[in-house]
């Protein structure tokens, strides 16, 4: 297996190439715990950690290639951590004001070095220069959920509540644009659905790519690709790495923190509680990383991050266009992550200790040594 470091990185390159040149992919479609099948990936090695506080809300937004912020739910802050001289700042409060929260969902990378907070509960998102400073603030579209700020452009959905008297019982997703500056809507897309062509498609995990396209999980393992966000049709490709498994004991427990509050605030009973659970545990569990799903790097690759291992380890599929590249593996259970240039840093959950909770980590990496496929 290979290793990257910060010192191997000037002695070597490190491809993720075919399959045939690096990649033995061990493969099955048995159900089985996550410790069996591990596939042959390239190992990607950190070269520098930090501490981060515990949340319940995960999100990573590198706003330069020193600093990195997180989201501290319990506070409603943003903690933001430069990795070279270790100095911390960490801002904003619960309320309704400039600067303070109502539900803070997500964090972006903004413009000079500024950090921007999505804000569901208040429908905003509001520009902070690093010390606190509130720079702007703009209003979000409702029921538009944010998971990309690209220049000044916000990706996202738009959600459909089903109606449920009608017999609707799923959620719709519509990809959609909006100005980073006004809040205008600038693009939607109602008929996407269609263009992918799978009867599992929901559209709820997708972002935009680099060079105008979009890239959304299909059914799966796999994802649609559209060259043009306009484009008629996608293509529909497989990751050759997927492996099904169960959900592994942190996974379970996760799910159940979720079941259990949820449950209790609808007055689920404990029996219905344990009944979800239970199934969850006998479900294979999918494949893509839904709540922080894609990135691309220096190189246009997309770096798509998966629930394979997802406790000692956590594994991402990288694609170049279309083209399946390679896995690299990063270490503990990733929780967020976000790539600027050839730095990519993980917000990662370290082995729980005898209280059963596992302290948060940023911890970075050197993508420049990651060869393209020859």
């Amino acid at each position: 297996m290979k290793e990257l470091s910060r010192a191997a990185t000037r002695r070597t390159r490190t491809p993720l190439s075919t399959p045939v040149v690096i990649l033995a992919l061990a493969t099955t479609t048995a159900c089985a715990p996550d410790a069996t099948s591990v596939p042959v990936v390239t190992e990607l090695l950190p070269y520098a950690s930090s501490a981060a506080p515990l949340s319940a809300t995960f999100g990573i937004a590198l706003v330069s290639e020193e600093t990195a912020c997180v989201i501290n739910s319990y506070e409603s802050r943003i903690h933001c951590v430069n990795r070279s001289d270790g100095g911390v700042a960490v801002f904003g409060r619960v309320g309704e004001g400039p600067g303070e929260f109502e539900g803070l969902s997500s964090i972006e990378r903004g413009p000079d070095g500024q950090v921007v907070a999505i804000d569901i509960g208040a429908a905003r998102m509001t520009y902070f220069q690093l010390d606190g400073t509130v720079v702007s603030e703009t209003p979000l579209p409702p029921l538009f959920q944010p998971s990309q700020l690209r220049g000044g452009r916000l990706f996202g959905v738009k959600v459909g509540l089903p109606d449920f008297a009608s017999g609707e019982t799923q959620p719709t997703y519509v990809p959609m644009v909006i100005d980073a500056s006004s809040g205008e809507v600038l693009w939607e897309r109602t008929d996407l659905p269609g263009a992918v062509g799978r009867e599992c498609f929901s559209g709820a995990v997708g972002t935009s790519t680099p060079a105008g396209g979009l890239v959304f999980e299909a059914c799966g393992n796999e994802l649609a690709f559209l060259a043009d966000r306009d484009a008629p049709s996608a293509i529909v490709a497989a990751s050759p790495n997927y492996v099904e498994t169960l959900p592994n004991d942190r996974d379970v427990g996760e799910q159940m923190e979720l079941i259990t509050g949820v449950g209790r605030y609808g007055g689920m009973p404990d029996s219905a509680i344990a009944a979800r659970v239970a199934e969850f545990r006998a479900k294979p569990k999918d494949w893509i990383l839904k709540r922080d799903a894609f990135g691309f790097d220096h190189r246009d690759r997309l770096w798509v991050a998966t629930t394979h291992d997802h406790d000692a380890y956590s594994y991402f599929d990288v694609w170049t266009d279309t083209v399946y590249a390679g896995a690299a593996r990063v270490r503990d259970r990733l929780m967020s992550f976000d790539i600027f240039g050839s730095t990519l840093v993980t917000l990662a959950e370290r082995t729980p200790g005898a209280d059963g909770i596992g302290e948060l980590a940023i911890d970075w990496y050197d993508l420049g040594e990651v060869a393209d496929v020859p």
